[in-house]
């Protein structure tokens, strides 16, 4: 294959890898062997068989890279032998397959960053508008109709017997609002490296807003942490600037705005556009928690989103100090919490909802510590060039992924199966190897 051909070839296909993201696990969605396939994963298989083919595969470029490669090698491996004391043999194999695909999602990104001479971040920040500007446009379509397109959220709004709340919430393609939270938190750390790469200031900063409102909006409260913690960094990157922008003059002014909009919220008087059917939601809510009351012989409300959690993350130690710590198996945890097994009530949730717990639980110590130090060696040598402001954007960068990562994997059901989960994992080990390999960094 020509060389203008194949990089014509190689440049439409990471196009199109970026685009699928946006779309979730619901665009040319379809089931094969129970494992479900759509086009992120048909796109990152076409890439590994192209590559393959013109010997551009590349496995490790170095011996940070060669590390991590060997690594997920090994946990595929043990989550292979975990087959012979794991729960359900079949859930297992579909797990390990999602192993398999981030162990890809990795190799593709090495490989492809390879052929682009260390370049990847440049072509991924120019195609990563093309998928979340058609997301922002569907979100406030969903917002304001309170319409959706077709998805599991979807059929599940549509067993609620009255206009809900949840009706109004952007989800489009990704089946669940925390999972389109998580594509936001992501876009948002794009959005700050591209205020402060390119000219068009005014345009990225826009579009960082309409990401927050969206943010908001998807009711994800890790989201809106996350959101919370970027205002916090920018507010200290940028202290010298905001110091000398608040003269008295500016002080007075955005006293004055404040003030008028507080009025405005103290005396107009907001309604719920469903207040006519308050009398149906509280007699449904009576009906859950006698049900949960019934049947879990507690308290309805312990069933709380924040009580759920917590009795997952207990289960999940539990699990692992049960196993000795080697894990219960891949894709255990979700079978055995609806085999009732797990010593804390989760009202019928059975995913891990928290990515270290659902590692740390399946296959135990080795591979978790692995994760974790991982992260605190790139944290280390990353925070003292923040610390000291002797940094460009890369080490911003590569930080601002790190915590979306941290923070974001415990945001929805079960992370192991997710595009993102590869895609954040993989892009954070490109660009920190980048940056490690530097003269003067690496030592």
């Amino acid at each position: 294959m020509l060389v203008e051909k194949r990089d014509i070839l190689y440049k439409s296909l990471f196009f199109i890898f970026i685009i699928s993201l946006a779309g979730g696990s619901y665009m040319l969605n379809f089931s094969l062997f129970g494992i479900d396939v759509y086009l992120f994963r048909i796109v990152l298989s076409l890439n590994i068989m192209l590559l393959f083919l013109n010997k551009d595969l590349v496995f490790y470029t170095s011996s940070f890279t060669k590390t991590i490669f060997y690594f997920l090698l090994f946990w595929i491996i043990y989550g292979i032998i975990s087959f012979t004391w794991c729960e359900d043999i079949t859930i297992a194999i579909h797990e390990v397959i999602y192993l398999v695909i981030g162990l890809l999602t990795y190799i593709y990104f090495v490989s492809i960053n390879s052929y682009f001479n260390g370049s990847l971040n440049k072509y991924l920040l120019n195609n990563w508008l093309y998928g979340v500007i058609p997301t922002f446009i569907i979100a406030f379509f969903e917002i304001n109709l309170g319409s959706h397109l077709e998805g599991n959220f979807l059929i599940n709004l549509s067993k609620i017997p009255y206009m809900s709340d949840y009706d109004f919430v952007p989800f489009t393609t990704f089946d669940n609002p925390n999972n389109l939270a998580i594509y936001l938190a992501l876009s948002l750390v794009f959005f700050i490296i591209m205020v402060r790469k390119y000219n068009q200031v005014f345009f990225f900063s826009i579009l960082f807003c309409i990401n927050s409102y969206l943010m908001i909006k998807t009711s994800s409260r890790i989201g809106v942490f996350f959101l919370e913690v970027l205002v916090f960094i920018l507010i200290a990157l940028n202290y010298q600037r905001l110091k000398s922008f608040f003269t008295k003059a500016n002080i007075f002014k955005v006293t004055f705005a404040t003030l008028l909009f507080s009025l405005l919220f103290i005396f107009y008087n907001f309604k719920s556009a469903h207040d006519n059917q308050s009398m149906k939601r509280e007699k449904l809510k009576e009906e859950y928690h006698l049900k949960i009351k019934n049947k879990y012989v507690t308290n309805s409300y312990d069933s709380s989103s924040y009580n759920i959690r917590k009795n997952l993350i207990l289960s999940g130690l539990d699990f692992a100090s049960s196993s000795y710590f080697l894990g219960v198996g891949a894709g255990s945890f979700e079978v055995k919490v609806r085999k009732e097994e797990n010593k804390y009530p989760t009202y019928g949730i059975s995913n891990p909802h928290n990515y270290f717990i659902e590692v740390f639980s399946q296959y135990g110590i080795l591979i978790t510590l692995f994760i974790i130090i991982l992260f605190l060696f790139m944290l280390i040598k990353v925070l003292p060039f923040i610390l000291n402001y002797k940094y460009n954007d890369e080490p911003l960068f590569i930080l601002l992924l790190i915590l979306c990562f941290g923070l974001t994997s415990n945001s929805n059901s079960s992370f192991l199966p997710l595009p993102l989960n590869w895609f954040m994992f993989s892009l954070i080990i490109i660009l920190f190897d980048k940056f490690y390999s530097k003269d003067g960094i690496k030592h």
